[in-house]
């Protein structure tokens, strides 16, 4: 995990149009936020989404989620199937601000600290499995600001 994390970093901050600003990075968890700021010093501005003590698997995401992610050239998120709601979250992001495309899954922004990670066939089944499970329990609720989903037509929704 350590050297997607670092390799990912070390990527972003070669691109020549970042110059001397700091590389903005949204993590999942406040573990994924440590791992950044401890490879990218002081180079990096990194956020994380889920607060301390609250698992990740289960968080529902906010409508300052939304914001934190608006500037973000780099996203690391657990992976697994642990943090499928990220997935909605950037699709949110997305009717709003077309250039996040680099920020989802097969993205240049995007890591996903699992895909070195060997999995048994019984951990595959499990995850396949938690996935269905919890895909079927999301709420459809509009995460965007109260501002934003007022000006939609409700027969938009």
């Amino acid at each position: 995990m350590f050297l997607i994390v670092l390799a990912s970093c070390m990527l972003a901050l070669a691109s020549p149009s970042l110059g001397q600003d700091r590389l903005r990075i949204v993590t999942t968890t406040t573990d994924l936020r440590s791992l950044a700021e401890a490879v990218g010093g002081e180079r990096v501005d990194v956020t994380n989404l889920v607060p301390p003590n609250v698992d990740a698997e289960e968080y529902q995401p906010k409508p300052q989620d939304v914001v934190r992610l608006k500037d973000a050239r780099v996203v690391v998120r657990v992976g697994l199937d642990f943090d499928l709601w990220f997935d909605r979250l950037l699709s949110q992001v997305a009717r709003m601000q077309p250039n996040v495309d680099a920020l989802r899954r097969g993205g240049t922004g995007h890591v996903d600290a699992s895909l070195a990670i060997a999995m048994s066939k019984r951990d595959r089944l499990y995850f396949s499995k938690s996935r269905e499970s919890r895909e079927s329990s999301w709420a459809t609720k509009d995460i965007r600001p109260a501002a934003e989903r007022l000006a939609v037509p409700t027969t938009a929704l």
